[in-house]
C-alpha cells in the first residue's frame, strides 16, 4: 500500500465517520458518503421520500444545511 492510498483510505473513513454523525442528527434522513464521487447524499426515511429528492453535497457542513433548508420547507408546507 503506497502512502497515498493510506492517506486517502484515512480521509475515506473520516468521510463514513461525518455520514454516521449526519444520520444520528438527523434521523429522519439516510446520509451516505460516495467516495467515487467525492461527494454525500442524503434521502428522506419518510413515505413521501419523492416529494424530495435525493440531496448532494460535497462537505458534512453543506449536507447539514441542505437538509436543514429540506426540513423547514418541508415544515412550511404542512402548515400552509
Amino acid at each position: 500500500m503506497t502512502a497515498g492510498s493510506g492517506q486517502e483510505k484515512e480521509e475515506n473513513d473520516a468521510r463514513w465517520r461525518e455520514a454516521a454523525s449526519l444520520r444520528a442528527r438527523f434521523r429522519s434522513w439516510v446520509v451516505v458518503w460516495l467516495a467515487p464521487e467525492s461527494c454525500f447524499r442524503a434521502y428522506r426515511r419518510s413515505s413521501n421520500a419523492r416529494r424530495v429528492g435525493g440531496l448532494t453535497a460535497p462537505s458534512s457542513a453543506d449536507m447539514a444545511e441542505l437538509i436543514k433548508q429540506a426540513d423547514a420547507s418541508r415544515t412550511r408546507e404542512k402548515t400552509t
